[in-house]
């Protein structure tokens, strides 16, 4: 908008698929806000990885409302920690824990509205 960009996405390509690694969009005050930038630029991402020939696009990980609206597949993930000195097992311990409890966190819809509204209110 104005010679300035307002959304980003950096993609991985796959043999089958193009992956989303992030995206993000700058808080915009113009009336294109309705269209919202960001779904936009998943839709034209979405429409590139159709006209390379790809059979899927990946939002990659998380569990925002957005991508069950857009997707009727679902993957589910998981972490391997693997620790092989004392130090290593008592970090892969660490971060089992750290994974399981961002994972419930964000599996919470109550919990991740009230962290979303935070997080608008810091900006």
């Amino acid at each position: 908008v104005a010679g300035e960009p307002i959304a980003v996405a950096a993609h991985s390509l796959l043999a089958d698929r193009m992956v989303c690694e992030f995206s993000a969009f700058a808080p915009i005050e113009t009336d294109i806000r309705s269209v919202s930038p960001s779904l936009y630029m998943h839709f034209e991402s979405i429409r590139r990885a159709a006209d390379l020939g790809l059979q899927y696009y990946d939002f990659s990980v998380g569990e925002d409302e957005y991508k069950k609206r857009w997707c009727d597949t679902r993957t589910e993930l998981f972490d391997v920690a693997i620790g092989f000195s004392l130090w290593g097992k008592c970090r892969a311990a660490m971060h089992r824990v750290e994974t399981d409890s961002r994972r419930a966190l964000k599996a919470n819809p109550r919990i991740m509205n009230t962290i979303r509204a935070f997080r608008r209110k810091l900006r």
